[in-house]
């Protein structure tokens, strides 16, 4: 995949390769689970080493596995080639098709590219970065054949809604999951847009 450029960009937008685990793994450390309020703050501070050693292995997994539906995205600092500051991962999952039937038996889904690990570092944030990612993806899906790209978000996560919604995401459906209802935790919202 050769650089994608948006204008007025900070950024150069390519696949990840092996060298970029570590740096990508810390990104997604600090993005993910490095919040430092609410239950258990304390004890994340403690795992993190063995999080981002986790996420490090399933990265390489990813990385070196021969599928041909699976994308890593990194933006690298045009003045810092080679330092990822941001990432998104694509790959291929099952959505259920809204309207085809009316009960279980009915259901049908079918396979469509899918985003996740969206993550920024946060020096770099609403700079842009996650802008072009996503427009890179959104090329790359259309490469792959594909009009429909999918990801989920949190309900809570209003940054992060705002900028899947400027981008053209529109809401599909949600997916509450057990822990909504054992624990309250926020419901998972799955966004789809269509791509031109």
């Amino acid at each position: 995949m050769r650089d994608i450029h948006l204008k007025n960009s900070l950024f150069d937008v390519r696949l990840a390769q092996l060298k970029d685990v570590a740096c990508l793994a810390d990104i997604l450390t600090t993005s993910f689970y490095c919040d430092d309020k609410g239950r258990f703050a304390r004890l994340k501070q403690w795992l993190q080493p063995l999080i981002r050693w986790g996420i490090s292995l399933d990265l390489n997994h990813r990385l070196t596995d021969d599928s041909t539906r699976y994308a890593c995205l990194v933006a690298d600092r045009l003045d810092r080639p080679a330092r990822a500051i941001a990432t998104v991962e694509m790959g291929m999952r099952y959505v259920p098709q809204i309207g085809r039937g009316i009960s279980l038996l009915d259901w049908q889904a079918s396979q469509f590219p899918y985003l996740f690990n969206l993550a920024v570092h946060p020096q770099w944030r609403r700079q842009g970065a996650a802008m072009q990612l996503l427009s890179s993806a959104e090329q790359m899906a259309a490469r792959w054949g594909f009009q429909q790209l999918y990801l989920h978000v949190l309900e809570n996560n209003l940054p992060a809604r705002q900028l899947y919604q400027e981008f053209g995401y529109q809401f599909y459906k949600v997916e509450p999951g057990l822990r909504f209802w054992l624990d309250s935790k926020p419901r998972r919202l799955l966004l789809r847009k269509v791509i031109n």
